[in-house]
């Protein structure tokens, strides 16, 4: 069996994602271009939304499959990311996506709401889905200029009812 240095994996897990990070920037750019701001923002939700469901409901098959209920304290264990990519000894570069987003943000100060908008769709749909009876909340975030990430999960009769903090609504 051949091997791969782990700093090498460590760095191609980071290409990789800054690549889809990229994809996202490019994506968001041309849809405010062309539709505007609000348009854009919509249109990020409904996919990032879509997206994040697929995710969530595999994570809850799965741990369903090994007969363990979603919780807070597990949901990690089913998440669908190369961790290896995240390096806490990077500071607040230590998320991939982060810190390609935090040069366009320099750059570009109007994608800041929408890197900032794709962690929390993401993020909280994702844990909504898999647990079913909480939300989330994300406490800090690098786009955000903090030196880290930091989430909450908390409990919400909402979610125990189904409905989802970035799902369409029937007004919509």
């Amino acid at each position: 069996m051949e091997t791969i240095d782990k700093d090498k994996a460590i760095s191609e897990v980071r290409l990789a994602c800054s690549q889809f990070a990229d994809l996202y920037y490019f994506f968001v750019k041309i849809l405010r271009e062309e539709l505007g701001p609000e348009t854009a923002k919509e249109l990020c939700r409904k996919a990032l939304f879509a997206r994040a469901l697929e995710r969530g409901m595999a994570m809850r098959a799965k741990a369903a499959a090994q007969g363990i209920k979603g919780t807070p304290e597990n949901i990690n264990s089913f998440k669908d990311i190369p961790y290896l990519g995240w390096v806490k000894a990077y500071g607040k570069h230590h998320c991939p996506y982060g810190e390609s987003w935090l040069q366009r943000i320099e750059a570009e100060p109007w994608f800041r709401e929408f890197a900032s908008f794709y962690c929390d769709v993401n993020d909280t749909t994702v844990g909504e889905v898999f647990l079913q009876d909480h939300s989330h909340k994300i406490l800090k975030n690098v786009v955000n200029g903090d030196a880290t990430c930091a989430r909450s999960y908390y409990p919400d009769p909402k979610v125990a009812d189904g409905e989802y903090t970035y799902a369409d609504r029937a007004s919509d």
